[in-house]
């Protein structure tokens, strides 16, 4: 198991993080059992445009297959379909949205008798994000006292983590740092095969936790290594997202040389996934951050990626 000195969100989380840190219900592997084809290809190319980071795209492949899914009256396809668009417009911030499916996927599976974690702990951060903190917690509190004599490692560590994020919404930093390190306790339970995204996540908020007690030295470094664990894992649209907030936090800390390059590598690797709009956000940062730190290579790099990004669009 990998050796965690630090540990994290996103987004995207800052959703976004997350967000961003992202659960697994876009990506969920499909039940073994007869699907209709048609649902299935719907599912299967909204859960490629969702890792794409084409989220509108997912949105209209999901409508679809749950449409599909409805004609059929599939109660498990419904339930899991209905779960993923919730998720993707949870990640849109189209929260109202993302209530109305939420429910319906968890009609679908109280139906089926049998609710995953996965639903609740999305429950509860639709509510923290849109700043029902008292919700939230309210949520998270009663799905964990119900599972919490047979939770599995990586599921427990799911709640501790939302649990300290709603601290950190609540400005109570030292709540928020003790649940951290009692995730990282935990962590310490997962199999290797299991740890990447949850050690990622875990250095999320670690660095959101040094950001909000201005350490941003320390913060930019957990932000960083957040966007290794996601780059290993493939998850290719969460590390731009990471790798953007090192370099805001490497801004913040005074080291300007270091925010340039970090935020011209999010941009790159935004524009290489067909997100131009977020890669000039990216550059407009970068090019702020080259300036101060007098690296011309760096600023020459930054130009060069603009004109192509503006080609592009041409």
């Amino acid at each position: 198991m990998r050796a965690s000195t630090f540990s994290a969100s996103i987004v995207f989380l800052a959703v976004t993080s997350v967000l961003i840190g992202l659960l697994a219900g876009c990506g969920s592997t499909p039940p073994a059992r007869a699907v209709d084809p048609e649902i299935s290809r719907a599912s299967g190319a909204a859960r490629r445009a969702f890792e794409g980071g084409d989220f509108d795209g997912a949105v209209r492949l999901y409508r679809k297959g749950l449409k599909r899914a409805r004609a059929t009256d599939d109660s498990s396809e419904i339930a899991r379909i209905a779960y993923n668009l919730s998720l993707c417009l949870i990640v849109l911030e189209r929260y109202d949205e993302a209530s109305e499916y939420l429910n319906e996927a968890r009609d679908e599976f109280t139906r089926r008798g049998e609710i995953p974690s996965d639903l609740e702990i999305l429950e509860a951060k639709l509510s923290l994000k849109q700043g029902k903190i008292d919700e939230a917690e309210a949520r998270l509190t009663e799905s964990f006292s119900r599972r919490s004599k047979n939770i599995s490692p990586a599921d427990e560590i799911q709640f501790v983590i939302l649990a300290a994020r709603i601290e950190l919404d609540r400005n109570d930093l030292n709540e928020a740092r003790h649940k951290l390190e009692k995730a990282r306790g935990i962590f310490q339970k997962l199999s290797p095969e299991e740890n990447t995204l949850l050690e990622g996540r875990l250095f999320g908020l670690e660095g959101e936790l040094f950001s909000a007690e201005n350490d941003f030295a320390r913060a930019a470094e957990a932000f960083d290594r957040q966007a290794d664990l996601l780059q290993e894992a493939g998850k290719y649209r969460q590390m731009a997202r990471a790798r953007g907030m090192a370099g805001d936090a490497f801004e913040k800390a005074g080291k300007p040389a270091r925010a340039g390059d970090r935020l011209f590598r999010a941009a790159r690797s935004l524009f290489a996934q067909g997100d131009d709009l977020e890669a000039v956000k990216m550059i407009d940062r970068a090019f702020a951050a080259a300036d101060r730190s007098g690296e011309k290579e760096l600023r020459k790099k930054i130009a060069e990626l603009l004109k192509e990004i503006e080609k592009s669009a041409e």
